[in-house]
């Protein structure tokens, strides 16, 4: 970037897999609506289609390998779709700032219902706009807690706005960086893709501006002080008596709901239609604009960084494993080749087969009861045989290997 531009032009982005193509046209039409003078992009994580671009009716569509990541099929390997969706997200953003005064970005569940002009404004004497998970203290048992957000981060990164200026560009640089080094959604390991580094942005860069209003971002894990209502001349919403600007559907289901907790995101238990019916207008009204924008069949279009070139699908164990070995291969090695050399290396450690990444829920842990409580009882015979001190160390030891980039060792059979 030479000079920044010195004008109002304004952009708004997602970032989607093609799988979630009508998250994004429901979000385009919302901020179409709402603010007609910001233009949008839509960057596709996802191998280039261009049937698909023609026949989707997004304008303004990026591809990733566009943003010239560097090493990018090496990264597009070893990260998850999560993972490289929410990663590439700096770079993107840093793009953006090419063209225009200021980008805001936006997860592809959100829905905005007002005018950004408060955030616009907010931003012109900032370097950068996040909004935290909460402002208010949850005292209950649900899921989310307090200790939810210690692990996900303070902030919320399915929203960021940044400012084209020197301290925005040194900022999106850094944050890009440690995305591609070690955006791992690794939460045991003090890392969750993209998010988790923001916690440290405030301190390491001036004019992080963190904004508190409740009108941003609402969504399952702030329901607990947010309460929506609804205008009686405009019906628009509202959210505690003052005008929504933007609704995040995390983790909702376009499937009618098999328990209550379902009915507001997978992630949460807290919050249901039952004891609040509050929001069962807005759930109902989105759910409706996404079956209208053809969610049942884009959700089922496969993932073109999800298999090798043989059609076999990538394991989580497999991403994991070949991150730990991935300098170990030259740069011209294409990890996605099944008569390459990064296959040849996961199949002869047995790194192939099927994964099933379920256990990872800890919504669903009680589909593991009969598992779980075969674990503690060979837990309780160790703990009697090494007793508390070298029982303690063994639980320091298993805390490590849980995260899987933790066992190189063991994985690929190599000697301490």
């Amino acid at each position: 970037m030479n000079d920044y531009l010195l004008n109002d032009r304004i952009a708004a982005c997602t970032i989607i897999s093609r799988n979630y193509a009508a998250y994004a046209k429901t979000l385009a039409e919302s901020l179409k609506s709402s603010n007609p003078n910001i233009d949008f992009y839509v960057l596709l994580v996802d191998t280039y289609d261009a049937s698909f671009e023609k026949e989707v009716g997004l304008e303004n569509i990026l591809w990733v390998e566009s943003l010239n990541i560097s090493c990018f099929r090496k990264k597009a390997f070893q990260f998850d779709i999560l993972e490289l969706n929410t990663n590439v997200k700096p770079f993107l953003l840093k793009r953006l700032l090419n063209d225009y005064a200021m980008a805001f970005y936006f997860d592809p569940d959100i829905y905005i219902y007002g005018n950004l002009n408060g955030l616009v404004e907010r931003l012109r004497v900032s370097t950068a706009i996040v909004t935290p998970h909460i402002t208010s203290p949850i005292d209950d048992d649900k899921i989310p807690s307090e200790i939810d957000f210690l692990k996900a981060g303070s902030y919320n990164l399915g929203f960021i706005g940044v400012r084209a200026c020197e301290a925005s560009i040194k900022f999106l640089e850094w944050w890009g960086r440690r995305c591609m080094e070690i955006g791992f959604n690794d939460q045991s390991q003090g890392l969750f893709v993209d998010q988790r580094f923001i916690d440290l942005a405030p301190s390491l860069f001036d004019g992080i501006l963190i904004e508190r209003a409740v009108v941003y971002n609402v969504a399952y894990w702030n329901l607990h002080e947010r309460f929506i209502s609804f205008d009686e001349r405009t019906r628009l919403p509202k959210v505690n008596n003052l005008d929504l600007i933007f609704f995040h559907f995390s983790g909702i289901s376009i499937d009618p709901p098999t328990e209550p907790r379902l009915e507001v995101s997978k992630y949460q238990d807290r919050s249901n239609f039952t004891n609040r019916p509050d929001i069962k207008p807005l759930f109902d009204a989105y759910r409706s604009r996404l079956e209208s924008n053809n969610h049942r069949f884009f959700k089922n279009i496969e993932y073109g960084f999800g298999g090798f070139s043989n059609g076999e699908m990538i394991n989580p164990m497999s991403r994991r494993a070949y991150s730990m070995i991935a300098s170990e291969f030259d740069q011209q090695v294409d990890p996605f080749d099944a008569n390459g050399l990064v296959y040849k290396k996961l199949k002869k450690e047995g790194l192939l087969q099927v994964y099933s990444p379920k256990l990872g829920n800890f919504l669903a842990i009680h589909e593991y009861a009969f598992s779980l409580k075969l674990i503690q009882f060979s837990l309780r015979i160790i703990f009697r045989l090494l007793r508390p001190k070298r029982y303690s160390m063994l639980m320091k030891y298993l805390c490590y290997v849980s995260s899987i980039r933790n066992q190189k060792e063991i994985l690929f059979k190599r000697i301490l």
